[in-house]
């Protein structure tokens, strides 16, 4: 008996585009996000998801979701920042305030595979909101290349 070889997927163009499809997200992030943000006033997070087909031999990179996620009329905003940070996700999760901590290592060990390496990219705002107030904004693009989706994370600050 024979059997026919399965070629192997090409490698990424240079080019290419992900073509991201929002997801719900799985029900106990959504609770650890309510709870994270039910826990002050003045500190509120969004977190959605996105998955992409990847029909190539190489990962994803993080610079084309991140580019995927900014091409969005959402976040627009973001695309002034004039020097974005690529952080591990260990750097994001330490960055991060402590009523998101139990979220984001729920996010990693939902939607990782347990060896990929999970990367983050990290847009800032920051305005005046009046005399003596402040807002701070990061966007956070989380690339999960093995298991093909893209998180963005949220978080907003604010002082009156």
């Amino acid at each position: 008996m024979g059997g026919a070889c399965i070629p192997q997927p090409p490698p990424a163009p240079s080019g290419y585009t992900l073509a991201l499809v929002k997801q719900p997200l799985a029900p106990s992030l959504q609770t650890a996000l309510d709870a994270g943000n039910a826990t002050y006033e003045n500190v509120y997070a969004y977190l959605s998801r996105s998955d992409f087909a990847w029909p190539y031999s190489t990962e994803a990179s993080l610079e084309r979701a991140a580019a995927a996620v900014l091409a969005q009329g959402a976040y627009a905003g973001y695309r002034t920042d004039p020097a974005p940070a690529v952080l591990t996700y260990e750097a994001f999760q330490a960055s991060i305030g402590h009523p998101y901590l139990p979220l984001l290592a729920d996010l990693r060990a939902t939607y990782g595979n347990g060896t990929g390496n999970v990367q983050v990219k990290r847009y800032r705002r920051f305005f005046s909101t009046g005399p003596n107030g402040d807002n701070s904004r990061s966007l956070n693009v989380i690339l999960f290349p093995q298991s093909f989706k893209v998180l963005v994370f949220e978080w907003t600050y604010h002082e009156i």
